[in-house]
C-alpha cells in the first residue's frame, strides 16, 4: 500500500487532506540545498493542491514540501495533475536581510538565531513577521566571523554559512505548532571510528545493488588569494591569502584569485560609521573564500542504489549528512564520504533508495528521470 501524504494548511500547520491516489511520488531532501518533490496523481485533488500549501512526509520528521507548481494534463485520454516544489526551508529565500548584520566569534547556530529573528520571527516591520517559524538548532562549535549585506537573501547566506562549517540546513518537524528552522551536523559513522554505529555500503554484503561513482579535478584550486575592501588606515585594499589544512606547494598547488572588494570593511549604524577591526575582517575574508572554495575541490560523487533488504536502513542506521565509508568492489575503489542528497521514489512499481553521497549535487528532477528511465526500479 502507498505512504499516505497529507497536504497541510501553511498558518495552521494542520492537515487539510490526505493524498491515497497517486502514479508516482519522488522525495528528494538535501543537506546543503533546499530539496525538491514530484508528485504525479489523480486530478480530483486539484482543489487541495494550492501554491504555497504545506506537503507532509510522514517518514521523514525531518523536511516538509511546499507546493510551488500544479499543471493539470492530460495524456493518452488520462488526466493526471503533476505537482512539484521544494523543501520548506525554501521559504527563507522570501526574506532578505534589511540592515547589514556583523558577528565576530559566533556560532553557526547564533547567526542563524540573529538572521531569522530579525527577518522572520521578530522583524521591526510587523508585515515581515513569518509567525509559523520557530528556532530549535543545537549550539554548534563552529565559530566565525561573518558579515551580511544588507539586501542579502537570507536563505543564500544560511546555506553559505553551512558550506563554510559543513553543516546542514533544514526546517523540520513541527514543534509547538511550529515548524523547527534549525543548522544541524551529520554524524561520523565511517569504519575508521569507533565512537558511532560503522556504516560501510558495498556490494557484496548486500548493502548496495549498484554504484556509479566520478572524480573531477577540473575546476580543483587549493590556495586562494584575496582582495577585500581599503583599510582606511592605509587607503589601500586588504589583501590575504586562504588554505585548508596544510598549504600545497609545487605541482600539488592549485591557485585562484577572490576579489572579494563587495564584503565591506564597515558597518553604517543609524548616526555613525563604524570600521572593523582589521583581524576580525581579514577572518571575514577567508570565510567566504572558504565557501567559494567548497565548490572548486575535487568532485567526488557517488550513486548508490541502496538494497531495501540491507542490514543498514535509512532514517534508522544513518540519515542526511552523515558520512559513511563505500567500497566499490569491481575498481577496488574505498572513500569516506558525505550523505548529501537521498532520493525516495514510490510507484506501482515499488519503492527504491538512492543515495547521492560527494560534495555537491548536480540532480535535478529531469535527471531523476534520466535514472529512472535507466533502470532504478
Amino acid at each position: 500500500m502507498a505512504q499516505t501524504l497529507y497536504i497541510l494548511n501553511p498558518l495552521t500547520l494542520k492537515r487539510v487532506h490526505p493524498i491515497t491516489k497517486y502514479q508516482s511520488f519522488i522525495w528528494k531532501p538535501a543537506y546543503q540545498e533546499t530539496g525538491s518533490f514530484e508528485i504525479v496523481c489523480d486530478v480530483s485533488y486539484f482543489d487541495f493542491f494550492q501554491n504555497d500549501f504545506i506537503l507532509e512526509y510522514p517518514r521523514d520528521r525531518n523536511h516538509f514540501g511546499i507546493i510551488q507548481f500544479v499543471n493539470k494534463l492530460r495524456e493518452k485520454d488520462v488526466s493526471k495533475l503533476i505537482i512539484k516544489g521544494k523543501m520548506v526551508s525554501d521559504v527563507l529565500s522570501w526574506r532578505i536581510a534589511i540592515d547589514q548584520y556583523e558577528a565576530t566569534n559566533k556560532s553557526s547556530t547564533y547567526i542563524l538565531e540573529d538572521l531569522i529573528n530579525y527577518n522572520f520571527i521578530s522583524p521591526a516591520n510587523e508585515k515581515r513577521k513569518m509567525g509559523n517559524l520557530t528556532i530549535s538548532s543545537k549550539d554548534s562549535t563552529s565559530l566565525l566571523d561573518y558579515t551580511c549585506e544588507k539586501g542579502a537573501n537570507v536563505l543564500e547566506e544560511l546555506l553559505k554559512i553551512c558550506k563554510t562549517t559543513g553543516e546542514g540546513l533544514r526546517v523540520s518537524d513541527k514543534l509547538n505548532g511550529k515548524l523547527n528552522v534549525e543548522i544541524y551536523s551529520g554524524v561520523d559513522r565511517t569504519y575508521s571510528q569507533s565512537a558511532n554505529k560503522r556504516i560501510i555500503l558495498e556490494q557484496s554484503k548486500g548493502t548496495l545493488k549498484d554504484i556509479d561513482f566520478s572524480i573531477d579535478t577540473e575546476n580543483y584550486v587549493n590556495y586562494g588569494y584575496i582582495i577585500g575592501d581599503n583599510d582606511s588606515a592605509t587607503g589601500k585594499p586588504v589583501e590575504t591569502t586562504y588554505f585548508e589544512d596544510v598549504e600545497q606547494t609545487g605541482w600539488d598547488r592549485r591557485e585562484e584569485y577572490f576579489s572579494l572588494t563587495y564584503i565591506s570593511k564597515t558597518i553604517q549604524t543609524e548616526d555613525q560609521t563604524v570600521e572593523i577591526e582589521t583581524p576580525y575582517y581579514i577572518n571575514m575574508l577567508k570565510n567566504e573564500c572558504k565557501s567559494q572554495m567548497e565548490n572548486l575541490k575535487v568532485q567526488k560523487l557517488l550513486n548508490c542504489e541502496m538494497n531495501l533488504n540491507s542490514r543498514f536502513k535509512y532514517r534508522e542506521d544513518f540519515n542526511l549528512g552523515d558520512i559513511i565509508t563505500v567500497r566499490d568492489e569491481e575498481t577496488g575503489y574505498s572513500t569516506d564520504v558525505r550523505l548529501i542528497n537521498v532520493i525516495e521514489s514510490i510507484g506501482s512499481d515499488g519503492e527504491d533508495i538512492s543515495v547521492i553521497l560527494g560534495d555537491k549535487s548536480p540532480l535535478t528532477f529531469d535527471k531523476i528521470k534520466l535514472i529512472k528511465e535507466r533502470g532504478l526500479k
